[in-house]
């Protein structure tokens, strides 16, 4: 078995670095218009010198930057490069920083640099969307003050989340009603209702939306089975009142930018950035055997947009 290309023996003896890799906005001084790019560090020892070698390697105008942060507009060359010129190192990549929620460590040791390159990010607390940069580009980019400007920007760098949750959400309204079909056997729920949740969306909307629905029962299950029986207790009366949902209506297209965390518009380098981090969480060199078939389904999703994008 392999990992990546190497021999699963000797990957495993490798030094781990955990890779902060953030969508950002790369504004400029200029009145220019913004670019979408990524911030990328690691509190790693070795960073320094390795960002000095990542720098000098890269295509010109790819790559900005100051101290141990690096901001380019070409993110996936740039962590490629990283991933092949740094063998020693088995590089993981920042849950936190690339699902855009609130990371400490990009807080804390970006900020400086953030600054000196107009570096503008933003974070999901729960469902509220919150910026995150020194005050300074903030004013600069006017999205305190200028509503319209705020949602531009948040579509241009952070509209895939927002997607995900409402998919989510239609989802979870589809489990609802199969709690009520699952009523009478409420003791089984736990064992057997993920199961058939499963079989039934895989029925209506096919086995992509079934790997989805499967994240949206986990989601709602981890508040423990008292307070799901509760809840379930609480809204019964109301969901026997349900008419029969529509099913979810979701095209090959949308589950595979669905899967990974993607919306229009985004482009080429975007798709193979998504794909990446995906990819390292659920490898089966690093999932184990469960991360066989959700690898395949990345792959699957991947080839789908390559396909209907022309690309």
């Amino acid at each position: 078995m392999t990992q990546f290309g190497r021999p699963a023996a000797i990957a495993h003896s490798f030094a781990a670095m955990l890779l902060h890799v953030r969508r950002v906005i790369i504004l400029d001084p200029e009145g220019r218009a913004p670019q979408r790019g990524a911030c990328i560090f690691s509190t790693t020892l070795r960073w320094p010198a390795m960002a000095g070698t990542v720098e000098d390697r890269a295509r010109p105008g790819t790559v900005e930057r100051y101290g141990n942060v690096l901001a380019t507009n070409h993110p996936e060359e740039i962590i490629e490069e990283i991933e092949n010129g740094f063998h020693q190192y088995h590089v993981e990549i920042c849950e936190r920083c690339s699902t855009l929620e609130e990371c400490d460590e990009y807080e804390t040791q970006a900020e400086v640099a953030a600054e000196k390159m107009l570096l503008l990010s933003g974070a999901w607390v729960g469902s509220r969307w919150a910026w995150v940069a020194p005050q300074s580009v903030l004013d600069i980019s006017r999205v305190v003050k200028d509503q319209n400007r705020s949602a531009e920007l948040q579509e241009l760098m952070a509209g895939e989340r927002r997607k995900m949750q409402f998919s989510l959400e239609g989802l979870r309204t589809f489990f609802l009603n199969v709690i009520e079909d699952e009523s009478k056997n409420l003791r089984e729920l736990a064992k057997g209702a993920k199961k058939r949740l499963r079989k039934k969306v895989k029925a209506s909307v096919g086995s992509a939306a079934a790997a989805v629905a499967e994240e949206a029962f986990d989601a709602a299950t981890d508040i423990g089975a008292q307070k799901l029986r509760d809840a379930f207790r609480q809204t019964s009366g109301k969901v026997r009142s349900y008419v029969e949902p529509k099913p979810v209506e979701l095209d090959p297209l949308q589950i595979a930018e669905l899967l990974l965390d993607l919306k229009w518009p985004y482009t080429k380098e975007d798709l193979e950035v998504s794909y990446r981090i995906q990819a390292k969480k659920h490898h089966p060199d690093i999932a184990g055997p469960a991360g066989t078939e959700k690898m395949a389904q990345i792959n699957l999703a991947r080839d789908k947009i390559r396909t209907a994008r022309e690309w």
